[in-house]
């Protein structure tokens, strides 16, 4: 059959406290070289971010033509998930734009 549990082994893992029962309480991972979260850091670089109607205002055109040309020529972009969403980054947008200008194209 089943084997018993002994109650007093039981009780002296509970007093171990193992496990993570509040997580919210669990200590931030140390700031980078400079003193900025990561996540912040990372916000400066990536910029805010656009879906692909947001991309297309900001550069000037129709969703379309960012689907089937600007994608094409390497607009940077991120796919979410299971949904497949396409997630843009402002400042990563601007940062392309400034080098399809700087070549000519």
């Amino acid at each position: 059959m089943g084997k018993r549990r002994n109650p007093a082994i039981l009780k002296q893992l509970e007093d171990l406290g193992l496990g993570q029962h509040y997580p919210q309480h669990c200590p931030s991972q140390p700031a980078p070289p400079g003193g900025q979260p990561a996540a912040a850091d990372a916000e400066t670089r990536l910029g805010s971010p656009l879906n692909i109607r947001q991309v297309a205002s900001l550069i000037g055109c129709s969703p379309w033509t960012v689907r089937q040309t600007l994608l094409k020529k390497g607009l940077p972009f991120f796919r979410s998930g299971a949904s497949s969403k396409m997630i843009f980054y402002e400042a990563q947008v601007v940062r392309w734009i400034e080098r399809q200008q700087q070549k000519g194209g």
